[in-house]
């Protein structure tokens, strides 16, 4: 049986994928005429529920960082004062007792507030201090 002395080429650029565990998907691209030691790049792809765990940790980390144990009662205060807030509905003003209900604008009376004037007793300021000042 003969031996043949001819080298078997290997391929020059190639990708190898890594899959972990929690469902994130590592890509490693090698090139080896750019550089023979190792990858050139490394994608990193993560699914959504790994997304979601990490923001749960991070988050969890940073409230451990400013309450100490407490961490976990706040954040569950957190959690609850934002069911609250989505459960309550936005209300309207109601109209005045002696207006019927077709002349009634709430957004009349937002803008009202918006357009109070200052009171006549307050000084006016001048465009022309500033000269005088310098």
């Amino acid at each position: 049986m003969a031996i043949s002395k001819t080298p078997i080429e290997k391929p020059r650029k190639f990708e190898v994928v890594y899959k972990d565990e929690d469902g994130s998907e590592s890509i490693w691209k090698y090139d080896l005429d750019k550089f023979p030691n190792g990858p050139i790049s490394v994608e990193q792809k993560y699914s959504a529920e790994y997304l979601k765990n990490y923001k749960e940790k991070t988050k969890l980390a940073a409230a451990q960082k400013k309450y100490g144990q407490l961490a976990e009662m706040h954040l569950a205060l957190d959690k609850v004062k934002e069911k609250r807030d989505k459960k309550t509905p936005k209300t309207t003003p109601k109209p005045p007792k002696n207006t019927p209900k077709s002349e009634f604008n709430p957004k009349e009376v937002v803008t009202m507030e918006k357009d109070k004037k200052p009171p006549k007793n307050t000084p006016k300021s001048d465009k022309n201090t500033s000269k005088d000042f310098w």
